[in-house]
């Protein structure tokens, strides 16, 4: 009775070293096929952070002109506050006058012409 007992365990034990060696096949299959999944989503991520480095870099330099921006009113409105600020009126510089060149002839009477204004009121009809 003992001897069939102890067969009986022998052979539950081969299958239960056989079943897990199975199972430690397929686990280890996944895992080849997970690590490969994971190296297509790196690549992927990596060219996605590729086309946003450029994005990105021109949002932080807007963000950095907006600071930059925003602490010049702020000191402004600071200076208003405290009455810290000096008014300073920059000379206007005159525009020089524009020599109207000189036409002779045929074209200085087109010129003329062209200067006249135009008429003020329609002509009546009637």
């Amino acid at each position: 009775m003992d001897i069939n007992f102890d067969i009986i365990m022998q052979i539950v034990l081969l299958i239960a070293v056989i079943v897990t060696c199975a199972t430690l096949v397929v686990m280890l299959a996944k895992l080849r096929e997970l690590l490969k999944e994971l190296s297509d989503i790196r690549i992927t991520l990596a060219e996605a952070f590729k086309h946003l480095d450029k994005p990105l870099s021109d949002a932080l330099a807007e963000d950095r002109r907006n600071n930059r921006l925003l602490s010049e009113l702020l000191a402004l409105k600071q200076a208003e506050m405290t009455g810290d600020f000096e008014i300073v009126e920059e000379p206007v510089i005159p525009t020089p006058a524009l020599k109207e060149p000189k036409l002779k002839g045929h074209a200085a009477k087109n010129a003329e012409e062209k200067l006249t204004p135009p008429p003020q009121s329609f002509p009546k009809i009637g």
